[in-house]
């Protein structure tokens, strides 16, 4: 884990883990509408428990998930294949 402070923010860089479905989803409902059809090419709805166990399905070795964090959650992310899961 490292952070750095961005505009007098701190942000904390991290590995997802397999438990934090949660954070995925609250970082959903951060996202504007065209945030999210740019991000996903396309309209999304709100991600299923599907999708986030898929999401996070991380296990250190093979999938990773880099996940930047600011005091209200996920601020953006680097995952090992979200591009192929929605």
């Amino acid at each position: 884990m490292t952070s750095a402070v961005i505009g007098r923010q701190r942000i904390e860089l991290r590995l997802l883990e397999r438990d934090e479905a949660n954070l995925i989803r609250r970082f959903y409902w951060r996202l504007s509408r065209a945030t999210i059809y740019r991000r996903f090419m396309g309209p999304v709805l709100p991600p299923t428990n599907d999708l986030c166990r898929r999401l996070t399905d991380v296990d250190h070795r093979r999938r990773d998930a880099l996940i930047a964090l600011d005091a209200r959650g996920i601020a953006g992310g680097s995952p090992h294949n979200w591009h192929r899961l929605v």
